[in-house]
């Protein structure tokens, strides 16, 4: 980041736009590619969610926070492209099958934290916001963990350590500021 910009996005948005054209290339645009896609956004959203709520303890991905919520947004919205193109192949069963409040209303306040931090990624809301994302992906993974934790559990202690990073960031780094300057 030579000029100082920060082209996270730029570097993101379009592999991950492919990869969803090449998997229903590869996979057909039918219940069985569609649920591919599905599964494959949400791992790339999982992994940008860890790697934003890193930077908070991360020197080296601090400067791409902006850009890491901004690639996260674009992520989760093909997700969700992806989940209601399979809700219309299905007959809305794929949401019928983890339908209850609590999921529901999550789900919505969590894409309404992502889809804000796209526009506005460094207000505190979405700042704070995300550690709300973190726990929806926790307990949308945290379940799928217990039964099959060599597919799973990665993606759950990956979310677990970067939200203990998230949540040590503010409280450490002052603390290393003040190394720094004794120094």
């Amino acid at each position: 980041m030579r000029d100082g910009r920060d082209r996270t996005l730029a570097w993101t948005a379009p592999p991950l736009v492919a990869m969803c054209v090449l998997l229903a290339i590869a996979a057909g645009v039918g219940e069985p590619g569609t649920r591919t896609i599905v599964r494959a956004t949400a791992r790339t959203s999982a992994l940008l969610l860890c790697l934003a709520l890193s930077s908070w303890m991360i020197e080296a991905l601090a400067s791409r926070r902006a850009g890491l919520i901004r690639s996260l947004a674009v992520s989760h919205g093909l997700h969700l492209v992806a989940v209601l193109y399979l809700a219309a192949l299905t007959g809305g069963a794929n949401l019928a099958e983890r339908a209850d409040p609590v999921t529901a209303i999550g789900g919505v306040l969590a894409y309404l934290v992502i889809f804000a931090g796209a526009l506005r990624p460094r207000h505190p809301a979405v700042e704070w916001g995300l550690l709300w994302v973190a726990v929806s992906f926790l307990a949308a993974y945290g379940p799928r963990a217990a039964r099959q934790p060599w597919l799973y559990g990665p993606a759950v202690g990956s979310l677990l350590v970067a939200l203990a990073l998230r949540i040590a960031g503010p409280l450490v780094r002052p603390q290393l500021a003040k190394v720094e300057q004794a120094a």
